[in-house]
């Protein structure tokens, strides 16, 4: 009779553990983070631009998240990107303690000034070197421009960007783009012609969120993530706030756009 007892507080323990986020996770599908938000290319093996959506915040330094392996999957979906994951079982997900002494990251390897070449002397081919090292490229005097045309509302990757020696006599805008970093991953707000230089209001933020579709809302408080069906009722970019509509309760909540298709509601902490 005792043993019996013994049993069945382990089995309610381990019942228990599957939601506190001070559980021990399960051998398969634990990963470690260090930022404030977990991206699908932490859970997954995934590449490109898809392994960069947020799927939810990542849970306190030192704390345990779970995460439903449905919405996962669902969230890859979205992102054009097929995943395959164990649906019996959460994908646990730990956030590094924070350090007292961080190391300085290394910084990064100089990119080799490009062979100075004139347009009027080769084809656009062979004077565009990879779009990286903007500020070794800006002081050999090359510019950022479009290696091909983009469309309106198209987001524009590292490949649709090359670095050229301009023309004779070529004067640089004031509010000329001349950071990868700054257009990479950004929205055009109108078609743009291949060789033509960025303006700052040539790009916006991509929305992730739109009005009128549908949405994950995502509740994430003290380790433990529930997610509910929503309808978006305005469009927001990354880490913008916006207001979608719950499905389930039927009422209007106000949340922030934290991933493609999906809004994050984190509960207040007092003290």
């Amino acid at each position: 009779m005792r043993r019996a007892r013994r049993l069945m507080r382990r089995a309610i323990a381990a019942c228990a553990a599957i939601w506190l986020a001070g559980a021990a996770p399960a051998a398969f599908g634990q990963v470690r983070v260090t930022g404030d938000w977990v991206a699908l290319k932490d859970v997954a093996p995934v590449s490109g631009p898809g392994g960069d959506v947020l799927i939810a915040p990542a849970p306190p330094p030192g704390e345990t998240l779970a995460l439903d392996p449905v919405f996962l999957v669902a969230v890859a979906r979205k992102a054009g990107v097929v995943i395959a994951l164990p649906m019996d079982e959460p994908v646990w997900v730990r956030r590094d303690p924070v350090r007292t002494a961080a190391t300085p990251p290394a910084p990064p390897q100089a990119r080799a000034a490009p062979q100075a070449v004139s347009v009027r002397q080769a084809p656009r081919a062979e004077i565009a070197p990879a779009a990286t090292g903007s500020a070794n490229a800006l002081a050999a005097g090359e510019i950022l421009v479009l290696a091909h045309d983009v469309s309106r509302g198209e987001r524009i990757t590292a490949d649709a960007l090359e670095w050229i020696t301009p023309p004779e006599g070529f004067r640089m805008q004031r509010n000329a783009l001349t950071s990868v970093e700054d257009i990479v991953g950004q929205e055009a707000r109108r078609s743009l012609r291949a060789g033509s230089t960025l303006l700052a209001n040539d790009i916006k933020a991509p929305d992730v969120v739109r009005k009128g579709e549908p949405v994950k809302l995502v509740y994430a408080a003290s380790g433990l993530l529930l997610t509910v069906d929503a309808v978006a009722q305005a469009s927001a970019a990354m880490g913008e706030p916006v207001r979608v509509f719950n499905q389930q309760s039927k009422r209007a909540v106000d949340a922030i756009a934290s991933g493609e298709a999906t809004a994050s509601v984190t509960p207040r902490t007092t003290h």
